[in-house]
């Protein structure tokens, strides 16, 4: 005959501590990139649709705006599925709010004051479309089709997405039109005056080779390194 403890040893209590760990490890660091992505994002996404002088005293209203889809949709990520951001589709998304801004500012120059009524309805308009579209995709795995694609068609469209991303990104950097800011630089000769959009450009760009270096050594460097700017 033996007997046994009725509580559990401290062994045990380490066992139960470790496995609730790993079990909500994933959890816990939600908690913590979650906000320092979703930030950063959600300016972003508000300073690309608020680029036109009409919808720039707009900016904290879209601001929220974008921060409260982002809170619904991490709050439906828990019940209808699981929440993944992709390298391409969210900046392509902010991308297609700027343009679609900018097409509403031209459509609406002679009536400026119907512009953000009307970007106020297409935004979470445009936003359901695509997450209707991209619910759909996943649910009847549609995204099989991409290899009847010849590979240069995609190759394509990779690389000007790339290229989109890229100049959007400079010219949000530099809080105007990079081509613009070289010629009003080195033709009109406005070096002077122009020193902070370049001195943001640079700051801008030494974040991009950080944010690299930090993907490169850790899994969450990338993400850290956005806590550490928040």
């Amino acid at each position: 005959m033996h007997s046994e403890a009725l509580l559990g040893g401290e062994k045990d209590a380490r066992g139960l501590r470790q496995k609730f760990w790993k079990d909500h490890k994933s959890d816990w660091l939600a908690m913590i990139l979650g906000p320092a992505v979703s930030v950063p994002f959600a300016a972003c996404y508000a300073a690309l649709v608020c680029q036109s002088p009409t919808m720039k005293p707009y900016f904290p209203i879209v601001l929220q705006q974008i921060m409260w889809t982002q809170l619904a949709g991490g709050v439906l990520s828990l019940f209808l599925g699981q929440f993944v951001t992709t390298t391409n589709m969210d900046p392509l998304v902010a991308i297609l709010f700027g343009q679609m801004a900018h097409r509403c500012e031209l459509l609406f120059r002679d009536e400026p004051q119907k512009l953000f009524p009307h970007m106020n309805v297409l935004m979470p308009l445009a936003t359901c479309l695509l997450g209707a579209a991209l619910y759909f995709v996943g649910r009847f795995r549609l995204a099989g089709m991409l290899r009847f694609f010849p590979y240069t068609v995609i190759a394509g469209f990779l690389a000007g997405s790339g290229m989109l991303i890229l100049l959007e990104s400079l010219n949000l950097s530099a809080g105007t039109d990079v081509w613009t800011l070289t010629v009003r630089t080195f033709v009109s000769g406005e070096g002077l005056e122009l020193s902070t959009a370049w001195a943001q450009l640079l700051l801008g760009c030494l974040y991009a080779a950080v944010a690299g270096v930090s993907r490169d050594l850790h899994t969450f460097g990338t993400p850290m390194l956005l806590v550490a700017c928040v």
